[in-house]
């Protein structure tokens, strides 16, 4: 073994309540059924296991994802959108998602008067962190993890409507009943943070209901006070009883919200602060680089091989020193000022 001094885990997932099946999750490989026997029968328990379904080993091939757009249209062949394992990545969600974006974009690409595309940022989806990470090309197959995100506070599962909805909207992928739901979920958010606001306890009185805060004589609003241990919806709950008729999906969202505040704030001015500059229009493809003065060699090559569409699509270019940003601005900035 090449790493004796180390244990590795295997969970042993039943396939299903009326099944004799068991699935062991985290030895995925593609040998010789012999030798997949032989392995799965080091594993204590499993002296005498039967593979049912042996593993196996997929090969694919792909295209270069640096030559797609954002839309994922590819730049070679106008109109022709590509998704899934062809763009380099694995997984059913993955391709589900690049298909949804696919999908969208040609249809709207071949109405009489095409609107703008439908591009989902790095704030505003993991969608937009897959593509965008696509973009800048793979070495390996593709999976969407969650670390990728540097926005993970904002790209929650509670908030996802509040975040996609209006903008599915805007092209007419989301139909009126959705959006009054989400009128409804807006209004109903409104409502609690108000209610939220509107109390404002001392640290003896919150300790009183359950409360652990900071014993320093400040009070403190019931939105304050989920940032402290102990706080849950149901002890703040008594300290103002109007929460209580907030709905559930509601009360999740502000729960979070509050609780992570300051975090979530940051989040918000840094998000902020990088689409002032991260969407400046890079030249149209095809952009000679060499043009470009003070760039290293190996970083031209990169760029003309890669062609970013904006200023924050280069800067996460591999290769790409964060220095020679400074002249991707400037470049950036004067195309800006020449459009106009």
């Amino acid at each position: 073994a090449r790493f004796p001094d180390r244990t590795h885990l295997v969970w042993l997932e039943p396939e299903g309540l009326d099944s004799e099946l068991i699935y062991p999750n985290g030895i995925s490989m593609g040998f010789p059924l012999h030798i997949q026997e032989e392995i799965t029968r080091t594993i204590p328990g499993l002296e005498n296991a039967r593979l049912v379904h042996p593993a196996y080993f997929i090969e694919y091939d792909y295209i270069d994802p640096t030559q797609l757009r954002p839309t994922l249209e590819t730049r070679l062949i106008p109109g022709l959108y590509l998704a899934g394992q062809i763009n380099g990545s694995t997984g059913y969600e993955e391709a589900g998602a690049q298909g949804l974006m696919a999908g969208l974009n040609a249809s709207l690409a071949s109405r009489a008067n095409p609107p703008p595309p439908f591009i989902l940022g790095r704030d505003e989806a993991y969608i937009g962190v897959m593509i965008d990470d696509l973009l800048r090309g793979v070495t390996e197959p593709y999976r969407m993890f969650t670390s990728r995100a540097e926005y993970r506070l904002l790209l929650r599962t509670d908030n996802a409507d509040l975040r996609l909805t209006k903008r599915a909207a805007e092209i007419g992928a989301v139909c009126s009943e959705r959006l009054a739901q989400l009128d409804k979920k807006t209004s109903e958010l409104a409502r609690g943070r108000a209610l939220l606001h509107s109390v404002a306890l001392s640290p003896h009185e919150w300790l009183e209901l359950g409360m652990q805060p900071c014993m320093d004589g400040v009070r403190r609003t019931a939105w304050q006070i989920f940032g402290h241990k102990g706080a849950t919806w149901d002890l703040v709950t008594r300290a103002c009883p109007p929460l209580a008729s907030i709905r559930a999906d509601a009360a999740e969202v502000l729960s979070i919200e509050a609780t992570y505040a300051e975090f979530i704030d940051v989040q918000v001015r840094e998000v902020e602060m990088f689409r002032r500059e991260e969407l400046l229009p890079m030249p149209p493809h095809p952009f000679d680089y060499f043009q470009v003065p003070s760039l290293a060699h190996e970083e031209v090559e990169i760029l003309n091989r890669t062609q970013p569409s904006t200023l924050g699509a280069a800067s996460r270019t591999p290769g790409v020193r964060p220095g020679s940003l400074i002249y991707l601005l400037k470049l950036a900035k004067r195309r800006q000022q020449e459009g106009r």
